[in-house]
């Protein structure tokens, strides 16, 4: 099986998800590939789809790729999770805030050593850990150093946090199956 993903982040995330979960996807054939940019979907497809190497495929995309991903598929937008695709609302940033909240992600990206409290609150304009708002650590994220972000949650996110983020563990169950 080879589940897609949008780019570096997202692969990080994932695959740190099935290691804390323990599921070791290489064992069970299962492999998962960066498309370095969701807009490479329709190659990936064409290469290990149906007219390629007719691989099962799966995939985490964030909201916005929805319609472009489903078209590429020849489905409606909402047949994407019949398929095996998984959709991060509105993207992979946003359901990691949502599913642990602002607190918790500014503890992890603090707790890798890579990000620095001060710094953080400064660049996000805020005088304590208590006043960063869901959507100000989701723009964090996202932004210019997501790769350093992803690393940084996925070297110190525990078991009760990765459930937390329910379309990737079910995206991991279904890969396994």
């Amino acid at each position: 099986c080879l589940v897609v993903v949008e780019g570096p982040s997202d692969r990080i995330i994932l695959t740190a998800i099935a290691d804390i979960l323990g599921l070791n996807l290489h064992q069970r054939d299962v492999h998962v590939l960066d498309l370095i940019g969701a807009d490479n979907f329709k190659y990936a497809i064409s290469a290990f789809g149906t007219k390629g190497f007719d691989v099962g495929i799966m995939g985490l995309l964030d909201e916005d790729h929805c319609d472009q991903w489903a078209a590429v598929l020849g489905v409606a937008p909402e047949d994407l999770e019949e398929l095996g695709y998984r959709v991060c609302r509105p993207d992979l940033e946003g359901e990691i805030v949502s599913a642990l909240g602002a607190g918790r992600v500014t503890d992890l990206l603090v707790a890798s050593g890579v990000f620095r409290e001060r710094a953080l609150l400064d660049v996000l304009g805020v005088d304590k850990r208590d006043d960063i708002s869901d959507e100000q650590i989701a723009g964090y994220i996202r932004g210019r150093r997501k790769a350093q972000a992803a690393t940084a949650l996925a070297a110190t996110m525990v078991e009760h946090d990765a459930r937390r983020l329910t379309p990737l563990v079910e995206l991991l169950r279904l890969s396994l199956e």
